[in-house]
């Protein structure tokens, strides 16, 4: 029966047939979607609701009826930058440049979309960045924006703007926020000439102060040190001179000619010459003259046969113990 069916409404069915060929052909294009790597995609039905706001397509091919739609965001690392004009606490103007990092969250895109649209980063993103930006100017001295440590700088900002983008997303189901942002990047700031030149000179003042104090301090532990190696010379000499006779030096001395005349390159030696001093004449070439000067420290004052008399002066007193 199905087939006497077919036979009579033959030209009716491949009418439908190539009718539905032509609509898929066609419409393919909107059947099929290519979401893309690094991408999401956000599905909108037309007929039920709209936005499916907690849903997202990963990439890759998609089939959905022609009349929905899918809207695509880019999930990677994405940067925006801009330059501001900010005025400082001091009441000057200034130029900065700002690149802030971020990434789209993927499970809430759906919302992202549904409140902010494509152009997020114009409605959502820039606006709190230039507010917060603007809030740290105008915090700032010129001077303290021109040393300012653009590092430090750029964490602080960036912890404004996330508490910022969280605010926005007030009346929106995402705790963590809509976009979540990985850093905030300052650079470069811009300020009149003049006050640069002023802080440049200042700056330059401050440093010959400093370089200044540390020569002051220098020459200050300089004289310490001098004071105190005064102070230990001065000690050492009155240790020296209180424990250092007469007699004491006498014996030195004759112990240093002794030893002279044992030397092989000592050669004449002249030593004392007035009372109290040694009146001794040695000669390198008559080694003679050592062993009696040993004698003669013993306090032997009798030649030995062959030597010649002791050069030393009746009465000499034996060697002392220092």
């Amino acid at each position: 029966m199905m087939r006497a069916w077919m036979a009579r409404n033959l030209g009716s069915i491949t009418l439908v047939a190539l009718s539905a060929l032509f609509l898929i052909v066609l419409c393919w294009n909107r059947i099929v979607v290519d979401v893309p790597s690094g991408s999401v995609g956000v599905l909108w039905l037309r007929f039920l609701g709209g936005t499916v706001p907690n849903y997202y397509f990963s990439s890759g091919t998609k089939i959905i009826a022609p009349w929905d739609r899918i809207f695509l965001y880019d999930a990677r690392l994405r940067n925006i930058t801009e330059r501001l004009d900010v005025i400082t606490r001091d009441g000057l103007s200034a130029t900065i440049g700002v690149t802030a990092s971020y990434f789209v969250r993927r499970r809430t895109v759906g919302q992202l979309h549904e409140v902010f649209g494509p152009d997020y980063e114009k409605t959502l993103l820039a606006p709190v960045l230039a507010v917060e930006v603007r809030n740290a100017a105008s915090n700032m001295d010129a001077e303290d924006l021109y040393r300012a440590n653009v590092d430090k700088l750029g964490e602080k900002i960036a912890q404004s703007v996330v508490h910022g983008l969280t605010e926005e997303d007030r009346g929106v189901d995402a705790p963590d926020g809509l976009l979540n942002l990985t850093g905030v990047f300052i650079g470069p700031i811009v300020l009149p000439p003049k006050v640069v030149e002023s802080i440049e000179a200042k700056l330059r003042e401050q440093q010959e102060a400093l370089r200044a104090d540390y020569t002051i301090e220098l020459e200050r532990q300089e004289s310490r040190r001098k004071v105190i190696e005064a102070e230990g010379i001065r000690q050492f000499q009155q240790i020296i001179s209180a424990g250092i006779s007469e007699n004491y030096l006498r014996w030195k001395g004759i112990d240093a000619t002794l030893q002279l005349a044992r030397s092989n390159n000592a050669k004449v030696v002249v030593i004392g010459g007035g009372p109290g001093g040694l009146p001794l004449i040695l000669d390198g070439a008559d080694r003679t003259l050592a062993p009696t000067l040993e004698r003669a420290l013993k306090g032997d004052t009798q030649a030995a046969p062959g030597e010649p008399s002791p050069p030393l002066r009746p009465g000499l007193p034996a060697p002392p113990t220092p």
